[in-house]
């Protein structure tokens, strides 16, 4: 394609050559105030685009007025010889002075521009240029633009418009960001900036833009690729942003783009391949150079091939497609075209560059053997130093040269003619029966320009063991073996010592995935010897594995807890103690011991995952059966209902990205991955398990009871029937604070209007327990507008931290809580307990609320569902026992009938549970935040 410099040669393209800013190039016609028209946005840049084209080295502006500027011819012949350099118009007036002078020039220009160049103009004479009629001027701008810039000399598929190139080319590299025109999808200015990033990647962080800000998007789009680029501001940046922007003005901007795409590509193509390629469209026309891209990225990708045969250049595109998916539609015939479109050929590498940059690396064992082998070769033939294992070797001469170097006069003569075959094989021969080793391939094969290049790096490795072997003696050959094992050795230990490095690179990456975001650890050594981190981690992979208490215990202790928790559990049993895990142990120890956690992490994980997703998307790993979205959009339907929109499409990049971010923001469960590398399997397994084990923590669509019941226990005597509405007035949240901060009454509150006692509430929760209103304010509270999503999410930091700060009490609540009162002194007889119903739980649970009241002035529901999940619910007993903690012992106990069915201090919602469910074992147990602790 064209050079976007005309002054520069051709073959002095640089990557991003620095361009001069035209002074007056942005010039603003339009009044303060007033919005401009499509006419006035085009005339302004096809005039910045004319400046851009015939500027010299003084940047002097030639062109204000677009429809007078012209009249003289001048500055039209000039604009032409920069666009057809080094063709052009030799024999024109500078100083034109007479009419007769300006029509001359302007007739020598459109005879040029006619003739040839070969472009057809209609309806667009001398004189109309002359009298500066606007129409003729702009249709002739514009035909120059489309065809020195956009189409240069190529031909779209199918007769395709010069539009639709130019937007199927800008999709392939903003995608997945997509334009449908190219007037109104530009205003927001974020396909600007993505066309940047695009082309540039790291310039602009495509996230942080908002499309609300679309004029700011514009100016930080055209700069950046003013800057970056070297694209000319050909159209300043309120115009990108005004509606009205037209077609016209868009493409003649975007052709700055082309040149430094054209580069990009090239330069990427040319530092694979020897066949340097210099444009987009004949070079690619024989497929060769297609055929040497991919088998520089993967040696042997594919056979050679004759010029013209099309069907192996088809075959080539299909294997391409088929190993590494484009999805550009391009074929053979369409290739082969010597008019194909540079913009259609460049997508098409642009597409197949981003997938061979994911292509690993070749092997690097194979590459330290080739820069061994090169080493060798040279290090015995400086004089005939070789470059590369291919046509280096053609000729045999290198080959001749290091059999003589190694064992003198091997074959000696002038007339050594290797390229003929007839002679190469002769000496292969004579190397074969002098050493007893064969070549895998015939004087002939090792001839071709094309010749295998590991069946010659495999041949040379073995000829230098041969030789070695012909030079040395027996006891040397010995020496260099044992030299060699110890090497291998040596290598072994180092290759042994990456692979636990990467090892714990990715083990710390789970653990901090894990535990995030109230820890996190940058080593194995340190930052474990706490038992902290160790517990957080079990406590994550299942929940209750290690009950510790904020305070009691040393590390060791604590580690003993943690190690016993983990034994109990998991059947992973450590080999050190927690005396030795607190103070010296090895790094490598505390890695084995994290690593043996990994299986039952996955086990328990996936037990979870499979109970909750419907059985068609269970699944028996975290690899890539999660790779085409439909499990993650089940898990989160079913951890929390009501989260992804209606037209949720599993398989849309960009609208699974949207609820991964609005996860992150109203739900703390930040995702390590993009939605797109998730649908292209580009995860860690492991990291991805971490991230999905995050929604075994979210609220369940069973935690709505729970929550409530636990609440209820906490506030009584009063209670709620919801989680919305009930709050409004801000006394049931200035209860539940008083229960957990243990504050009598009202001490600290107010008495004011809704809004101050809501607002006193949410801050006093703050100040004395650390739980912050995340997603609502103190005034919607007090409207009752908190939705019960969000008032869960509140709720459950408060019993979050009630758990927490009483872990004491949670050991005795798992052992049941008529246990735990006998502990007390308190318990039924074994005739009370004969008295009551058989099987009867909220029977014998009532009888048990009654026997703590004879002792006990304490308030506590005991109605039918807390009856019933007294011994099920952990954060119900736990409550029960924190309030009989609290409460002043009776002066006289009085007597209350145990058995009696005691009624409801006030009508209270009944669980929606069966009473067959199953205990809730998933018990939060998060490290507290104090007041400065920042939102998750």
């Amino acid at each position: 394609m064209a050079n976007l410099n005309p002054d520069s040669a051709a073959n002095k393209r640089s990557k991003f050559g620095e361009l001069p800013t035209l002074s007056g190039i942005e010039r603003d016609t339009a009044k303060p105030g007033q919005e401009k028209d499509w006419k006035e946005i085009q005339s302004n840049t096809f005039r910045n685009w004319s400046n851009y084209i015939i500027r010299d080295q003084s940047d002097e502006v030639k062109v204000n007025d677009l429809l007078m500027d012209f009249s003289t011819g001048v500055n039209l012949v000039e604009l032409v010889n920069h666009l057809a350099s080094p063709r052009g118009i030799k024999d024109y007036v500078k100083n034109p002075k007479t009419e007769f002078q300006k029509l001359d020039n302007l007739y020598k220009a459109l005879n040029f521009i006619q003739k040839d160049e070969g472009i057809k103009l209609v309806g667009i004479g001398a004189e109309d240029l002359k009298d500066g009629k606007e129409k003729p001027i702009m249709g002739l701008i514009w035909t120059l633009i489309k065809h020195y810039k956009i189409k240069q000399g190529g031909k779209e598929k199918d007769g395709g418009s010069e539009r639709q190139s130019l937007e199927k080319w800008v999709n392939v590299i903003i995608e997945p960001h997509i334009i449908h025109n190219l007037k109104s999808d530009w205003n927001n200015g974020i396909p600007v900036c993505a066309l940047v990033e695009g082309l540039a990647p790291g310039t602009i962080d495509l996230s942080r833009l908002d499309p609300q800000e679309g004029d700011e998007n514009c100016e930080l789009g055209i700069r950046k690729a003013h800057e970056v680029l070297n694209v000319p501001k050909l159209i300043a940046a309120e115009d990108m942003h005004n509606p009205k922007v037209d077609e016209l003005s868009m493409m003649t901007y975007l052709s700055g783009f082309i040149s430094p795409f054209d580069n990009l590509i090239l330069d990427w193509v040319n530092s694979k391949i020897a066949d340097q390629a210099t444009n987009l469209r004949s070079d690619w026309n024989s497929g060769q150079r297609l055929r040497a891209l991919l088998n520089a990225h993967v040696a042997g990708f594919y056979p050679d091939f004759e010029d013209d045969d099309e069907d192996a250049l088809q075959g080539l595109l299909d294997k391409i497609e088929q190993e590494y998916p484009t999805g550009y539609n391009i074929n053979a015939k369409r290739m082969k075209d010597p008019m194909v479109h540079g913009l259609a050929m460049g997508s098409y590498l642009f597409k197949l560059k981003q997938k061979l940059d994911l292509v690993p690396k070749e092997d690097p064992e194979y590459m330290q053997q080739k820069e061994e082998l090169m080493l060798w070769v040279n290090e015995k033939i400086p004089h005939h130093k070789a470059s590369n294992f291919t046509t280096d070797w053609n000729d045999g001469t290198r080959l001749r040269d290091l059999m003589n170097a190694h064992i003198p006069g091997f074959y000696g003569g002038f007339d050594f003619e290797g390229a003929s075959g007839g002679s190469y094989q002769q000496l292969l021969d004579k190397i074969g029966t002098k050493l007893s080793y064969i070549s895998p391939l015939t004087g002939e094969e090792f001839a071709d320009p094309n010749v295998d290049e590991r069946t010659v790096v495999e041949y040379l490795r073995g000829l230098r063991e041969r030789v070695r072997d012909y030079q040395i003696s027996e006891q040397d050959r010995l020496e260099r073996e044992r030299l060699a094992q110890l090497a291998r050795e040596r290598q072994e230990r180092e290759e042994a010592r990456r692979l636990y490095e990467a090892q714990k690179a990715d083990l710390m990456q789970w653990v901090n995935e894990m535990i995030w975001p109230d820890l996190r650890i940058a080593n194995f050594d340190s930052d474990l010897r706490d038992a902290e981190v160790i517990t957080a981690l079990l406590n994550k992979i299942r929940v209750g594995t290690v009950v510790q208490s904020e305070v009691a215990g040393n590390s060791r202790e604590k580690w003993d807890r943690a190690l016993d928790g983990a034994e109990k559990n998991f059947g992973v049993k450590a080999r050190f103690t927690g005396d030795q895990s607190s103070r010296d142990l090895e790094e490598r120890e505390y890695v084995s011991y994290v690593s043996a956690l990994l299986e039952p992490f996955n086990i328990e994980l996936l037990q979870w995952v499979n109970s909750t997703l419907d059985v068609s998307l269970r699944s028996k790993n975290f690899g890539e059966n999660w790779s085409d979205g439909r499990r993650l959009e089940g898990l989160i339907a079913a951890t929390v209902p009501g989260f992804l929109p209606a037209d949720f499409n599993h398989s849309d990049p960009q609208q699974g990205q949207e609820v991964l971010a609005r996860m992150h923001r109203d739900l703390a469960n930040r995702c390590p991955f993009l939605y797109q590398d998730i649908l292209m399997s580009v995860f860690e397994p492991a990291i991805l398990a971490a991230y999905i084990n995050r929604y075994r923590f979210l609220q369940k669509p069973h935690d709505r009871d729970e929550l409530l019941l636990w609440v209820n226990c906490m506030i009584a005597p009063k209670q709620v029937r919801d989680l919305s509405k009930s709050w409004a007035d801000g006394e049931v949240l200035k209860a539940l604070v008083n229960a957990i901060s243990e504050q009598n009454g009202s001490e600290g509150f107010s008495v004011g209007s809704r809004d101050d006692v809501c607002k006193e509430g949410i801050e006093s929760g703050e100040k004395l327990l650390g739980v912050h209103a995340r997603n609502f304010t103190a005034h919607e509270l007090a409207l009752g507008n908190v939705d019960e999503f969000r008032m869960r999410q509140y709720l459950s930091d408060y019993r979050d931290l009630f758990m927490q700060k009483n872990q004491s009490m949670v050991g005795s609540a798992r052992d049941g809580v008529e246990h735990a009162m006998e502990e007390r002194g308190i318990g039924l007889s074994e005739d009370e307990l004969a008295a009551l119903p058989p099987n009867d739980e909220a029977a014998k649970n009532r009888a048990i609320i009654n026997a703590a009241a004879e002792k006990y002035i304490f308030d506590f529901p005991s109605d039918q569902g807390t009856l019933l999940n007294m011994d099920t619910d952990i954060h119900v007993a736990t409550a029960f026992l924190y309030k009989l903690r609290s409460a002043p012992e009776r002066k006289v106990p009085t007597p209350v009938s145990r058995a009696s069915s005691q009624p409801e201090p006030v009508p209270y919602p009944a669980s929606t549970r069966d009473v067959e469910s199953p205990p809730v074992e998933n018990t939060k147990l998060i490290k507290p935040r104090d007041s400065k602790a920042s939102t998750r």
